[in-house]
């Protein structure tokens, strides 16, 4: 009876052991998914209202709280101001938990010009096609 019993137990824990590790990539699954969801939710956002003018990044903290990443140009001190707010907006429920960062860090200056070139622009030196058909 006692080895019938250590049979079974035997036999149980691998398969107790190989569903746990199931669920746990499902629940690790399922918060990549949230996190894209609410990436793509901001990005929408920002870019229906200002335009292509940032990439936010979103992680989440093991204790539920929301990270967002963006790179803005500072100089532009009302772009920034318009980004916040809609993130603040998208990230309603979680900002009033107190569960949302902001991290802004300096982007690319949108006012700033590119600098003279004294050389010119390299252009194709042959009439050759760029693209070469398949064989």
């Amino acid at each position: 009876m006692v080895m019938l019993l250590w049979g079974i137990v035997l036999i149980a824990v691998p398969a107790l052991a190989i569903v746990l590790l199931i669920k746990l990539s499902d629940r690790i699954r399922e918060r990549r998914v949230v996190r894209y969801v609410w990436q793509v939710k901001l990005t929408d956002a920002i870019h229906w209202e200002l335009g292509a003018v940032a990439a936010p990044t979103v992680e989440r903290r093991l204790g539920g709280a929301w990270i967002v990443h963006m790179r803005l140009p500072f100089d532009r001190a009302d772009m920034v101001a318009s980004i916040l707010s809609i993130t603040d907006r998208v990230f309603a429920s979680a900002a009033s938990s107190g569960k949302l960062q902001v991290v802004l860090s300096r982007g690319p200056s949108s006012t700033m010009a590119p600098a003279p070139s004294s050389r010119r622009p390299r252009g194709v030196g042959s009439s050759a096609p760029l693209v070469a058909p398949a064989r």
